[in-house]
């Protein structure tokens, strides 16, 4: 329970007793107390304005009616001192000392402060990234995966079973670009200077960079334009760059426990 629970929970209470002693009208319907933190530090640390907005309903004014409500708080371990500030507000101070204590706490739990059992039992499935395999990862992308493990963390933190998942858009009309505009890069590399990505297809020295290598492995054999050769480019293609997406991610630390191909989709009849 936080400082912000434990707080509205006593003054929740506070209330209770004061309705059961008479100093309060029974029967109003209070709305949910929340501690919040003021603007001003000489407020304290937080404060409830729960008496502003209950006071016309109890017939009292704020001020009043937030002493009515202070004087049946008990006293809680974290809290320095609590009083009534005009026109009505209860403020509280948490005590530096109990702050302290709990630096102590925060530093024997090391890496395992602040983790939980909330979502046990629970299992998490987190798809992110999952750029299309036709380029390298920009900034856009690392934005999206660094949001991405984050959550992961979190989650895992509060107990629940996370699988992270990338989903290869490894089929469909851009891989049939992307692999045609290799297959250009590539009859370049074997002396074809006419040949050109086609319309909407990918430039880049990636490109280039990617034809290249594949002529360097396979020579001219693939040269013979066919289907055959064509799923050879596209294979060897896709595979170098979800090679450098995986390098780009391991870099700073973002990994996946599932790499799902949407090519699997149809090869595997679903």
């Amino acid at each position: 329970m936080t400082i912000r629970d434990n707080i509205s929970e006593g003054i929740s209470i506070a209330i209770r007793r004061a309705e059961e002693s008479g100093q309060l009208p029974e029967g109003l319907l209070w709305p949910e107390i929340v501690a919040d933190r003021p603007a001003d530090s000489r407020n304290g640390d937080f404060s409830v304005n729960i008496a502003l907005k209950m006071a016309k309903m109890a017939e009292m004014n704020p001020e009043q009616l937030a002493n009515v409500i202070l004087s049946y708080v008990d006293n809680y371990p974290f809290v320095e001192s609590m009083w009534v500030a005009p026109p009505g507000f209860i403020n509280f101070t948490v005590s530096p000392g109990w702050l302290i204590g709990q630096l102590q706490t925060i530093l024997s739990q090391g890496e395992n402060f602040g983790e939980s059992s909330y979502g046990r039992g629970t299992n998490v499935q987190l798809e992110y990234v999952s750029v299309n395999p036709t380029g390298p990862l920009h900034v856009g992308h690392a934005r999206g995966a660094v949001v991405g493990s984050a959550l992961a963390l979190a989650l895992k933190a509060a107990g629940f079973e996370v699988t992270q998942e990338y989903y290869l858009n490894d089929a469909g009309n851009q891989i049939r670009l992307f692999a045609e505009s290799v297959y250009a890069a590539y009859l370049r590399a074997c002396g074809d200077e006419t040949a050109s990505a086609p319309e909407g297809g990918y430039r880049g020295e990636y490109v280039n960079t990617i034809g290249n290598a594949i002529h360097e492995e396979m020579g001219t054999d693939l040269q013979e334009r066919n289907d055959e050769h064509l799923q050879s480019i596209e294979t060897q293609a896709t595979s170098q760059v979800i090679g450098l997406i995986r390098d780009d991610l391991a870099a700073f630390k973002v990994r996946f426990d599932v790499w799902f191909s949407e090519k699997s989709l149809f090869s595997d009849g679903k």
